[in-house]
């Protein structure tokens, strides 16, 4: 029997994992991976929550969509974070709560993911709703997207976006900022 189910386990992977992971094209891949996330694999559980964030008009749920993302950051996952962030930043499926989403954003962040420093950056440069802008901040958490070697499509925004905000800043400010994140580069926290 445990054979069986280790085939049966091995079919259902092959049919939902692609060669980019995860894809969800179709009613049965959905449902396939509802399964692997309920089974709690992590990655089945975020691409879940994402096509009910993200998918079809007819399949957006942001309800279903917190419910697996949850799952997946119970055990730590970054991206799961940084998309339950965002639908806390935009009020998608739970009250607009810029707090918990720069306290999302910052959990991720400083475990060294790309996106989350990207948007954290954006939230400390523009300020807004219970946020005052930080330039300080938002230039250090931008830095670090520019640097963040996972982040090739966002490079060139964060380093626009960064030199904004440096321009806010003396020189003195800005090489504070750069000292600390070598520091931390160094020690390898990011």
């Amino acid at each position: 029997m445990t054979k069986y189910f280790i085939v049966l386990y091995f079919s259902v992977v092959l049919a939902v994992f692609g060669s980019e992971g995860i894809t969800i094209e179709s009613e049965a891949d959905l449902l396939k991976a509802e399964a692997l996330a309920e089974a709690h694999n992590q990655e089945a559980a975020v691409r879940v929550g994402e096509f009910y964030l993200f998918g079809p008009i007819h399949y957006q749920d942001h309800e279903k969509a917190l419910y697996f993302l949850k799952k997946a950051m119970k055990f730590g996952n970054l991206e799961a974070i940084e998309l339950i962030a965002g639908m806390y930043l935009n009020g998608r499926g739970v009250d607009q709560d810029e707090v918990m989403a720069t306290r999302l954003y910052e959990i991720a962040a400083s475990q060294g993911h790309g996106p989350s420093e990207f948007n954290l950056g954006i939230i400390y440069k523009r300020g807004g709703g219970a946020l005052k802008a930080h330039p300080q901040k938002a230039y250090y958490w931008l830095y670090r997207a520019v640097l963040n070697e996972s982040l090739d499509e966002l490079r060139y925004d964060a380093a626009l976006y960064r030199n904004q905000v440096g321009e806010l800043l003396s020189q003195g400010e800005r090489m504070a900022i750069l000292e600390k994140i070598y520091k931390e580069k160094e020690q390898s926290s990011f």
